[in-house]
């Protein structure tokens, strides 16, 4: 659906003069991959107004995109795949700050703490993992490793210093469980990535 719309709106394009037939393909995928990342966020954001819970949907999603930038990750084989696991995961997030944020004040910041500083740790240790189809190359690598860890420590640090603050604690909450998520990524990236050199060594 979204390969078709993109293909339409380049025919537009071409239609009107505004772009050359030749680069029909370059700015069909361009669109494609535009459209199909801002589809899920735009989405998202509507059902968090609907809901009233924009500021958790809003701390996650930042926090996710920001690490899954520098970070890198699992990636779906598709499309369709990618977003319906970001759906899957988002709601899971969301409903779990939702359930936690019920406790009292006190156990929420010791689970945004515990929570952060392990995701924290992992993300440390194992980012940025790379696209099998788009490996880093080492000076790539070494630069991703330097903005993920410098992102790691400075969100770690303002959310273990914003904790005693008045802002509302999902807040916090929401960001340590985008950290979460983006340190299981990683976890299962890398063991997919094991799985795949295991393979090719044993053929």
């Amino acid at each position: 659906m979204i390969a078709s719309v993109s293909r339409k709106i380049t025919e537009i394009f071409i239609n009107n003069n505004i772009i050359k037939s030749e680069d029909k393909e370059v700015y069909s995928y361009g669109l494609e991959y535009i459209i199909s990342s801002a589809l899920p966020i735009i989405l998202a954001l509507i059902v968090s107004l609907i809901f009233r819970i924009t500021g958790i949907v809003i701390a996650y999603m930042l926090t996710f995109i920001l690490f899954r930038v520098c970070a890198g990750g699992f990636h779906a084989s598709s499309h369709l795949k990618c977003q319906i696991l970001f759906y899957t995961v988002l709601a899971i997030s969301v409903s779990s700050v939702k359930l936690i944020v019920l406790l009292n004040y006190a156990s929420v910041r010791h689970i945004t703490v515990l929570v952060s500083a392990a995701a924290s740790a992992i993300i440390f240790l194992l980012a940025p993992v790379d696209c099998p189809n788009k490996p880093f190359s080492r000076d790539e690598y070494i630069k991703f490793r330097n903005r993920t860890r410098i992102l790691d420590i400075s969100v770690l640090f303002g959310l273990t210093a914003g904790i005693h603050t008045p802002i509302d604690p999902g807040i916090f909450l929401s960001i340590s469980i985008a950290m979460l998520t983006i340190a299981v990524s990683l976890i299962i990236a890398k063991k997919g990535g094991k799985k795949d050199e295991e393979s090719t060594v044993s053929e």
